[in-house]
């Protein structure tokens, strides 16, 4: 198994704190985290963080205080030195780089108040920009992978301001993003972040509710 740690500063803290709802919330916060790898050196011994974990599973583990949040990452990455390159899974010569993802946060952040015309905010984005019909046609297939991919998002909290006997479990796990998909599945104890990797990890033994 593969891991990489980051220390997440305030910024990231708050881009990743905001109310997850959507698909296209989960993309957002995505790709503000390959933004934000792509720059910060890998650390161990770190509190407030996010772990790539890479193995038969591909996740990105987010801990912050009270809750834990993990979503799948449907990109390459290779360590190189210190830093991270990151690779379209299909092409490891198609390298998402900075420039790349500032597009795409770009056009998604508008989609959110644009209909969620991606297509045609990345042809005004090309024509403003002298993008090329080759990058232009890179960024469509990104676009298509990240609406597409199941991101898997499952969040762990510690929950004690909203706890409400069995109703609301002071710590429990949210299953999916979206209002009429997601669920609790409440749990007696608190969990550390390694339990919660555990969890997910398809290639350790299967966890049983009881």
């Amino acid at each position: 198994m593969n891991s990489y740690e980051f220390e997440l500063d305030q910024l990231m803290i708050n881009n990743i704190s905001k109310p997850i709802r959507t698909k296209l919330d989960i993309i957002i916060i995505l790709l503000y985290t390959l933004q934000y790898i792509l720059w910060k050196p890998i650390e161990k011994n770190i509190t407030a963080r996010l772990k790539i974990v890479i193995n038969k599973m591909k996740r990105v583990f987010y801990y912050l205080d009270t809750k834990m949040f993990s979503i799948v990452l449907p990109f390459s990455i290779k360590k190189v030195k210190a830093q991270i390159d990151i690779y379209d899974n299909l092409n490891d010569n198609l390298v998402i780089d900075n420039k790349i993802i500032a597009i795409l946060i770009s056009i998604f952040e508008s989609a959110l108040n644009n209909d969620y015309r991606f297509f045609e905010i990345l042809d005004e984005h090309c024509l403003e920009n002298n993008i090329t019909n080759c990058e232009k046609e890179y960024l469509s297939q990104i676009i298509y992978k990240l609406l597409f991919t199941e991101y898997g998002y499952v969040r762990y909290d510690d929950d004690i301001k909203r706890e409400k006997s069995k109703i609301h479990p002071r710590f429990h796990f949210d299953l999916n993003a979206t209002p009429n998909a997601t669920f609790k599945i409440g749990i007696d104890k608190a969990i550390s972040l390694d339990q919660f990797i555990d969890i997910l990890d398809i290639t350790t033994e299967c966890k049983y509710i009881k």
